[in-house]
C-alpha cells in the first residue's frame, strides 16, 4: 500500500513539563494486517517512552478535530488512505486534498492546532504544501514549538510510519507540561438546528476555519452548538486577501446516512441560505452568505 506526502519543516520555538500523550490515527481502507502492523510498531516505539500511547483506527474527521485541538496531546501520527481513487467534496481543489476513509475533505481541520502540540505528520496522498500554506498564512504563529512531517514522494505507508517515528525523536519530549499560548480574542457563533426528517452528521466550514460538527438528528430534535473563529482567520495581513465569511454546511460521512442536511439558524443572524431556484447548491453541502457588514462582524468578537 503506498502513499504520498511532502516533507518540511514547519515551526520550532519554546519549550514546555509534564507525561503527555503521543496519537496514532490511521483512516484508511486496509486489512486487519497492515493496520495491525502499523499500531504494533508505535507501541513498540512509545509504550516504553514516558508518552501516554493511544490508538484511533478508522479516524473520523471528528476525532481528528479533538486530538489536534486537546491540549494534552504531544506528538500526532495522522495516516490517511491515497486521495486520488476517492470522490472529492464539492468544491475542494484535487491538489489540496486529504481524505479519510470515508471520503471526506480534513484538509482545513490543519488550519487549527493546538500550541502544546510538538511533532505533527501527514502521512497519505496530495498533502503537499497543505501544512506550509497555512504556515505561510500565520495559523501557526502562536505555537511554542511545532514540527510538521509529511511526504510527497510515493512511499510505503510502513516506511512513511517509521520515517516519522524516527524524526520525531528530535522533536518530541515526554517530560513537557501542556502550556497552550493564549489564541487571542475568538468569534463566536451560536447555531441551532430543527428536525422535522431525519438529518445528517454535518460539519461547518467558514472558509479554511472548521467551525465544528453537528451530529445526526432525529425528527422533533433541536441541536444547538457554539461555532468558534480563531481571530488568526480574519486578519487580512495574515491571509491572503479578504477571508471568506460565508459558511458551508457539508455532509460529514464517517456520521452516517445520506440524508437531509436540514436548514441551520444562526445567532447573530447574518448568513443566510444561498440556493438556486430553491435548490441547495450541490447533493451534499449548502452555502451560507455572509449579509452582514465588516463592523457588525467586528462586533461578535469575545474579549
Amino acid at each position: 500500500m503506498r502513499v504520498c506526502a511532502l516533507a518540511f519543516l514547519v515551526l520550532m520555538l519554546g519549550v514546555r513539563a509534564h507525561a503527555a500523550e503521543v496519537v496514532l490515527m490511521t483512516s484508511l481502507q486496509a486489512p486487519n494486517s497492515v493496520l495491525n502492523d502499523l499500531e504494533t510498531r508505535f507501541h513498540e516505539k512509545f509504550d516504553s517512552s514516558g508518552f501516554q500511547v493511544k490508538v484511533i483506527r478508522a479516524a473520523t474527521q471528528k476525532e481528528l478535530r479533538e486530538e489536534l485541538l486537546s491540549n494534552d496531546v504531544a506528538g500526532l501520527f495522522w495516516v490517511s488512505h491515497a486521495a486520488s481513487e476517492k470522490s472529492l467534496v464539492p468544491g475542494m481543489d484535487a491538489d489540496a486534498t486529504i481524505l479519510d476513509q470515508s471520503g471526506d475533505n480534513v484538509k482545513n481541520l490543519f488550519s487549527e492546532i493546538n500550541p502544546s502540540l510538538q511533532f505533527l505528520a501527514i502521512i497519505g496522498c496530495q498533502a503537499k504544501g497543505i501544512a506550509q500554506e497555512f504556515a505561510e498564512k500565520g495559523y501557526y504563529g502562536l505555537h511554542p514549538k511545532l514540527r510538521i512531517l509529511a511526504f510527497d514522494e510515493e512511499v510505503e505507508v510502513h516506511e512513511g510510519l517509521d520515517d516519522a517515528l524516527d524524526t520525531s525523536d528530535d522533536y518530541l519530549s515526554s517530560s513537557t507540561a501542556p502550556q497552550p499560548a493564549s489564541a487571542g480574542p475568538e468569534l463566536s457563533i451560536r447555531i441551532t438546528r430543527t428536525a422535522s426528517t431525519p438529518l445528517a452528521g454535518v460539519r461547518i466550514d467558514m472558509g479554511e476555519a472548521v467551525v465544528g460538527f453537528l451530529p445526526p438528528a432525529n425528527p422533533g430534535e433541536t441541536q444547538e452548538m457554539v461555532g468558534v473563529i480563531p481571530e488568526v482567520y480574519l486578519q487580512k495581513d495574515a491571509l491572503s486577501g479578504a477571508p471568506d465569511l460565508n459558511l458551508k454546511v457539508s455532509l460529514d460521512r464517517s456520521a452516517g446516512e445520506d440524508q437531509a442536511l436540514g436548514t441551520l439558524e444562526f445567532t447573530p443572524d447574518d448568513w443566510k441560505l444561498f440556493s438556486l431556484a430553491g435548490t441547495p447548491v450541490g447533493n451534499e453541502s449548502e452555502l451560507y452568505l455572509f449579509t452582514g457588514t465588516t463592523a457588525s462582524f467586528s462586533s461578535l468578537f469575545n474579549p
